[in-house]
């Protein structure tokens, strides 16, 4: 370690012991913070004065061994960044003229959790004075799924014996109504045969079409004018007028 680093390492240990010592003085409570693994948080600081950015040093840190966050003459200055903390933060820079310096912490981890300090300086005729001190509590959890929602089953204000009851008459009305259905469809197949079976007669011979299938009848013809009786039934079988 050379000199340089010396007097930085040595000047970083003093200003935080100050800014220890100065905070468990005020007794300021810290301002709760949550977020979820993986996700980001903001961690709030908020300096309401005036004043050109230029003439501010902002410091955000857990420890003085852990800095996240050093903003020094008009410029961000991350040459003491803690290396866990490296591309996952950030502030807002173009609300720091309206006295935003809170914080953006990326991929939150569970070692994040923490509290944490935003110390604010103003420039002096000689370094800096502290200006405010800020102290946000950080938690971090992980997201619990997404809860599915329930669909309420309607409350139709009956009791459990009297929806069993109406189970079971709603079935037997749907075998009976089964049966029934079933019994006209046969008969209804029945019918189409006989008819069928008429048709098919009637096709087979022009007159045929006088016999119905499903009725057993003997076949009368009358005879012409001329013939009577017996005689006349027996001419006309004679002569092929009629051939069952």
């Amino acid at each position: 370690m050379d000199r340089n680093q010396m007097e930085r390492y040595i000047s970083q240990r003093v200003l935080f012991v100050l800014l220890t010592v100065i905070s468990a003085i005020s007794g300021d409570c810290p301002v709760p913070a949550s977020g979820f693994l993986g996700e980001q948080v903001v961690l709030p600081c908020t300096y309401k004065r005036i004043v050109p950015v230029s003439n501010l040093l902002v410091i955000w840190g857990i420890s003085e061994h852990e800095i996240l966050w050093k903003f020094i003459d008009g410029n961000n200055d991350l040459t003491d960044q803690h290396p866990r903390f490296r591309n996952r933060t950030d502030l807002f820079s173009d609300q720091l003229e309206q006295g935003n310096w809170s914080l953006l912490i990326s991929d939150l981890r569970e070692s994040d959790q923490d509290e944490y300090k935003c110390y604010i300086y103003k420039r002096a005729a000689v370094g800096y004075n502290l200006e405010q001190t800020d102290f946000v509590h950080l938690s971090v959890t992980e997201r619990a799924p997404t809860p599915v929602p329930n669909t309420p089953v309607p409350d139709t204000g009956l009791s459990h014996g009297e929806l069993t009851a109406i189970i079971y008459a709603v079935f037997f009305v749907g075998i009976y109504v089964a049966v029934i259905a079933q019994s006209l469809i046969k008969r209804n197949c029945i019918e189409n045969q006989c008819c069928r079976t008429q048709n098919e007669a009637s096709n087979a011979h022009p007159l045929r079409e006088v016999i119905t299938a499903c009725e057993v009848q003997s076949i009368v013809t009358t005879a012409p004018e001329h013939q009577d009786g017996m005689a006349g039934e027996q001419n006309l079988l004679g002569n092929g007028a009629v051939q069952l």
